[in-house]
């Protein structure tokens, strides 16, 4: 146990580390979503295949986040907060349908994990350069094949997110079309 812990502690100080270079972003597609919302869709390959995007929803509204979940969210301050808010998550998938051929059963631990999230870096962060009015994140993490891969992933993300951002503030917040808890992620800076 002791050794796991030790390893988990590595992981966690090197994720989003700045000396290790991005994929190239190979399309950007503006999509309108289910319910109005907008949603830019950052496509790139890994050094080994995989295909990736990364999504930022806009427009999401009280379909996904009913208001009594937003008011017992703390770190929520906003009363303006769905015109603050944008979704990320990022997935694998294939084929040119993005959201029609979703696949969460492709292995992607290939040791690639640091430049999908410098990638992701980057692209969160020139998203935010070029909407300065977004305050929050909700970081809407994707099932895997797995019970836990979900939960996986978002670890992940949250490690990420408190080593370039440690003063950005960090809760859970209920999603109604989804069922389940997911990280919500406050702008401080």
């Amino acid at each position: 146990m002791k050794y796991l812990n030790t390893y988990e502690n590595y992981l966690i100080l090197e994720i989003g580390k700045s000396t290790v270079p991005p994929y190239n972003i190979e399309n950007i597609v503006d999509l309108s979503g289910p319910f109005e919302t907008e949603t830019k869709n950052y496509i790139f390959h890994t050094d080994s295949g995989i295909q990736y995007s990364i999504n930022i929803m806009r427009n999401m509204g009280e379909f996904h986040l009913h208001e009594e979940h937003v008011e017992e969210c703390e770190i929520i301050e906003d009363e303006d907060f769905y015109n603050k808010l944008i979704g990320i998550s990022f997935f694998t998938f294939e084929g040119d349908n993005i959201f029609g051929t979703y696949n969460d059963t492709i292995i992607t631990n290939r040791g690639e994990v640091f430049r999908i999230m410098a990638t992701l870096k980057e692209v969160i962060t020139e998203y935010l350069q070029e909407n300065p009015e977004v305050k929050y994140i909700f970081a809407g993490g994707q099932r895997g094949e797995k019970e836990n891969d979900k939960e996986q992933r978002e670890n992940l993300y949250l490690a990420y997110f408190k080593k370039e951002k440690p003063n950005w503030k960090i809760d859970k917040i209920f999603c109604d079309f989804m069922g389940e808890y997911y990280p919500i992620i406050k702008i401080t800076d």
